[in-house]
This record gives C-alpha cells, sequence and structure tokens, in this order.
C-alpha cells in the first residue's frame, strides 16, 4: 500500500512539475512561441498584443491579428487535461470576443497561352497529391462567438467586385469532435447583414443539432430581408436590372433540414417582396422590360393572394454537401406552367389585365427573373461554405 502511494505521489510531483514549466515557458516565451506556430501554418504575419495565463491553465490572448484573415479583441482557450490524459487533444471551451474574418475570393489564373511561334504551351507538370492524413483527434465542449464579424470579398463578380458583410455574430457550438464517435452537437447562429446605406438590414438565424458520425441532422435556417439588387452582379448574366426597372427587391428564405444516414432533406420556401420599380425614363427598351416584368410579379402574385413565393424540397447528402440550381430552377418552371393553365384567360380586375400574348412572350423572362434572385441567393450561400471549407482544409 506504502508502494502504491509513493508511486502515485510521484506521479502527481511529476505532472505538478510539468504544468509549472509549461506555466513558466508560456508567461516568458509563449507570446512569440505561439504567434510564430500561426505564421509558419497561415503563412501569414501574425501579431499577439499579450498573452495571459490563469493558474488553471486557461490562456486569454488579447489583440491578436492574422494579417488579412482575421482579428479579434480577445480569444480564451481553456484546454481540457481529461481529454488529454485518455489520448485526445481537447478543450472545455474557446471564445472569441469581437473577432472579425476576411475572406476573398479572386478570379482563377488563366491557362499558359500559347507560344508566339504557334505551338501550344507545354502543360505543367502536376505533384502527385500527398496522401490524406487522418485528421487529429480533437474534441471541442463549447465554442462561442460574441460580436463577430465575417467579411466576403468577391473580385470575380462584377467590375469592382461585391463585398458582403454579416456582423453583430452571435454563435454557439457544443460538443464539437473530430473523432469517429458518435455524438450530438447542438449549435445556434444569428447575424444581422448591411446591405446599401439607407436599406434595412437582413437578419440570419441558424439552429439545430448535427451527429457527424451518424450523419444524422436537424436544423432550422431563417434569412430574411435579402437585397435581391445588391446581389445583381451574380445574376446579371440572366437579368439586367436597370433594363427591368427594378429599384428594390427583398427576398426572405426559410428552410427546415432533416438528416439521416448522409440523407438531408432540406423544406424550402422563398418569399420575393416590397418590389420597387423606377419611374419611367422614356427609352422604349426599358419600358418594355419593366412591363414584362410587372407582368411576371403580378402573376406570381396572382397564384398566392398577392405574395410571390416558392416551396421546394432539396435533397443532398450530408458527406457531400452539393448546392445546384436544377431543383430551384424547376419548382420555379412548375409553378409558372401550373399557374398558366389555372388562368386560361386574363384577370380582370384589381390584380392586373395581362394580355395572352404578352403572357407567353414573358415565359422567359419570368423563369431567368425568379431564378436570377434565387440563384444569386444560392451562389452566395455556396462561396460561404467554400470559404469556411477552405479555411478548415488549411487549418487541417
Amino acid at each position: 500500500m506504502k508502494i502504491l502511494l509513493k508511486i502515485i505521489a510521484a506521479w502527481f510531483a511529476l505532472f505538478l512539475l510539468f504544468v509549472i514549466s509549461v506555466y513558466i515557458f508560456l508567461v516568458w516565451k509563449g507570446t512569440p512561441f505561439i504567434a510564430n506556430r500561426l505564421k509558419a501554418l497561415t503563412h501569414k504575419n501574425v501579431t499577439i498584443g499579450h498573452l495571459g495565463i490563469t493558474p488553471t491553465l486557461k490562456f486569454e490572448f488579447k489583440d491578436v491579428n492574422i494579417e488579412g484573415a482575421f482579428k479579434a479583441r480577445s480569444v480564451i482557450v481553456a484546454p481540457s487535461f481529461l481529454l488529454f490524459i485518455t489520448g485526445n487533444i481537447g478543450f472545455n471551451e474557446i471564445k472569441a470576443i469581437d473577432p472579425e474574418f476576411t475572406y476573398e475570393k479572386f478570379a482563377a489564373a488563366a491557362p499558359q497561352a500559347a507560344a508566339d511561334n504557334g505551338t501550344a504551351a507545354v502543360p505543367a507538370v502536376i505533384p502527385e497529391r500527398p496522401k490524406e492524413r487522418k485528421p487529429l483527434p480533437f474534441v471541442f465542449k463549447q465554442i462561442s462567438v460574441t460580436g463577430g464579424k465575417f467579411i466576403f470579398i468577391d473580385h470575380t463578380v462584377g467590375a469592382e467586385g461585391i463585398r458582403l458583410v454579416v456582423e453583430d455574430i452571435s454563435l454557439r457550438i457544443g460538443n464539437l469532435p473530430l473523432v469517429s464517435r458518435p455524438m450530438i452537437t447542438p449549435f445556434a447562429l444569428k447575424g444581422v447583414i448591411p446591405w446599401q446605406a439607407g436599406e434595412a438590414k437582413g437578419k440570419i438565424a441558424a439552429e439545430g443539432w448535427l451527429d457527424l458520425y451518424k450523419k444524422d441532422m436537424h436544423a432550422s435556417l431563417k434569412i430574411i430581408g435579402i437585397d435581391g439588387v445588391y446581389l445583381s452582379p451574380y445574376y446579371s448574366q440572366w437579368v439586367d436590372v436597370q433594363k427591368t426597372g427594378i429599384e428594390k427587391a427583398k427576398l426572405d428564405f426559410t428552410s427546415n433540414i432533416n438528416g439521416l444516414d448522409d440523407d438531408v432533406a432540406a423544406e424550402c420556401h422563398f418569399e420575393l417582396r416590397d418590389i420597387i420599380f423606377h419611374q419611367p425614363s422614356g427609352d422604349g427598351q426599358e419600358e418594355k422590360g419593366r412591363k414584362i416584368a410587372k407582368a411576371v410579379f403580378k402573376f406570381f402574385q396572382s397564384l398566392d393572394n398577392g405574395k410571390i413565393e416558392l416551396n421546394f424540397t432539396y435533397r443532398t447528402k450530408m458527406s457531400r454537401p452539393q448546392l445546384g440550381m436544377g431543383t430551384v430552377v424547376g419548382a420555379v418552371e412548375n409553378k409558372f406552367n401550373s399557374g398558366i393553365k389555372e388562368k386560361k384567360r386574363p384577370i380582370i380586375g384589381d390584380v392586373f389585365v395581362l394580355p395572352v400574348r404578352l403572357l407567353e412572350g414573358a415565359v422567359r423572362a419570368s423563369t431567368d427573373l425568379s431564378k436570377a434572385v434565387i440563384d444569386g441567393t444560392v451562389a452566395v450561400g455556396k462561396e460561404l461554405k467554400n470559404a469556411t471549407q477552405a479555411s478548415f482544409t488549411r487549418e487541417k
């Protein structure tokens, strides 16, 4: 019995010595050491204003700045020694206060031009991809963000690109494992989206849970007040906002998402509202586009008691989520075709009077217009998803 107590005491003393050594090292050299490690991982300049450590080894990094990608007033990290003992790299808490994430997308580099003598350029040798490494067994008991901001700058659309911002972000994630074990991970997200000056801010909210091991999930997503005109560079190839005379248009999106055994079904609902047109300028071409757009909007409004709505189910895989427009475009076409069958003659009254020829001529315009506003939103969501995946890939 005495021998066992001596062994336990010796192990405890070694552990205490280790903790004290780590504490002294971090107090003395921790700030430059961690900054250099982050610099090596991100290939960007990294500065940390101050590193504070409590006796329980909870670290607080103040004035963190990863050049062009991330900055925060404070980042608090609390390691879990119990998870370390079990062979996992674990954290009881990671909390970011007033963080700002920035992601920029640039156009892909053009292929190498052919030589001046007319011969084809020699393709570059593609190196063999290294074998994919298994992710480290990380476990995060709680991740939280307060007062966050996410900035997405897309240089691939429009003459000057487009800048999208989500601010006042509040995020909570619990029990996030990067290990192969069943575990429910709850999450909740809120934020606001400032659009153009003088426009009302949009709102985004998501909550639910997922099990990365079983590939099950249940979540709800709401994006209220999307500015369709601000996103016009994403769908300019289908609709010219100037020619249609649209000055303002808001889009609301809600979705209930359920996943079981990797199969995900999202019940989606779009509503287009608050559509305002410019005053006519006397241009014949612009006036024609405005008339067609108004006729299309009024036609859709007549199908849903004055609203412009679209409901559809989007199916994908949780392990390989994909965003595509096939389901959305099909839903638009089905709704329009069913509406045509319903209204075989023009409606006279407080709705509108629509000549049959104009309606037939507007079929193409309606599909493109509805598709355009929705496609712009989906395109933004896809880029944010790619941005998130890219950041995790770099970190991994």
